[in-house]
């Protein structure tokens, strides 16, 4: 009779469990999952904030590059060009920002740095880079005075 209530009771326990386990599961998946979906930024990339970190992850690329001791020249030009992309993508849609304005001047040191080395075998001159220069550059400079 005793080893008769034992399992009884142990088969409770694990019914008990087992279903307070589910709904604890359930519950965290459903928090974490709206956290995710409020946050996520591959899934708002249209909005502001979202465009801003885009801008800002790819400069502090650039960034970092201009900051290494030995770099090579040519360094990074697909993420340049990257940059400039969202630079303008971001500016078609919002108003200027002060991490716009940085990311422009990322760009002008970057472009300083080739242009003291004499470096004109790469494609840094591409319309795109030359355009960037003139849509940009006059009014950042323009708002920053």
């Amino acid at each position: 009779m005793l080893n008769l209530l034992k399992k009884i009771s142990n088969r409770l326990n694990f019914i008990f469990y087992t279903h307070f386990n589910r709904y604890k599961l359930r519950y965290l998946y459903s928090y974490d999952r709206k956290r995710f979906i409020r946050h996520a930024g591959s899934l708002h990339h249209e909005e502001k904030e979202q465009k801003l970190a885009s801008v800002i992850m790819a400069y502090h690329v650039v960034e970092k590059g201009l900051s290494m001791p030995e770099r090579r020249l040519g360094f990074g030009h697909d993420a340049v060009l990257n940059l400039i992309s969202l630079i303008r993508d971001y500016s078609e849609k919002f108003p200027q920002d002060d991490q716009i304005l940085h990311a422009v001047s990322v760009l002008d040191a970057y472009r300083e740095m080739h242009r003291k080395e004499n470096l004109t075998s790469l494609r840094i001159s591409s319309r795109r880079w030359t355009a960037c220069w003139r849509t940009f550059l006059p009014r950042f400079t323009e708002k920053a005075i």
